[in-house]
């Protein structure tokens, strides 16, 4: 049965990957990337954070801040098969939306069909949860597995 991913749209899930492009995003320099959702414990909401491959970038950005640079995830194809390149994973700065604030920012969605283990997703977690630039109630929100 085909399934018509901008419909269903994201959600969470440790057997999928997102690819989507974030219409919040400089429309100049929009890119699709690689995102992971998160449940979280209040059921109207989704976590949701990014992957990228300009590590050296996302470093730079956060090397002023220790803690913030702490909460950097990295990942390779070793973690999941489709990725070319080593990524990082940026937990100081996740999505928190609603199911409908979230789909009314994606463009071109596709579904990666891959396991995220709990030990990985809890590095994400608690990335986030000691990240000094994410909001309480976003941290007070997830539950490590």
């Amino acid at each position: 049965m085909y399934i018509d991913e901008e419909i269903l749209g994201v959600y969470p899930s440790q057997q999928s990957v997102f690819y989507f492009e974030n219409i919040e995003h400089n429309e100049y320099n929009r890119k699709p990337h690689y995102h992971i959702a998160i449940k979280t414990n209040n059921n109207r909401y989704i976590l949701v954070v990014m992957f990228t491959s300009q590590i050296e970038k996302r470093e730079a950005h956060r090397s002023t801040n220790q803690d913030a640079y702490n909460s950097l995830v990295y990942a390779d194809n070793k973690d999941f098969d489709f990725l070319s390149k080593k990524s990082v994973i940026d937990c100081n700065d996740p999505l928190y939306k609603t199911k409908e604030e979230l789909n009314s920012i994606i463009q071109n969605l596709q579904t990666k069909p891959t396991i995220i283990s709990d030990e990985f997703q809890n590095k994400i977690i608690k990335a986030i949860k000691t990240s000094p630039l994410v909001r309480p109630y976003i941290k007070k929100a997830l539950e490590y597995k």
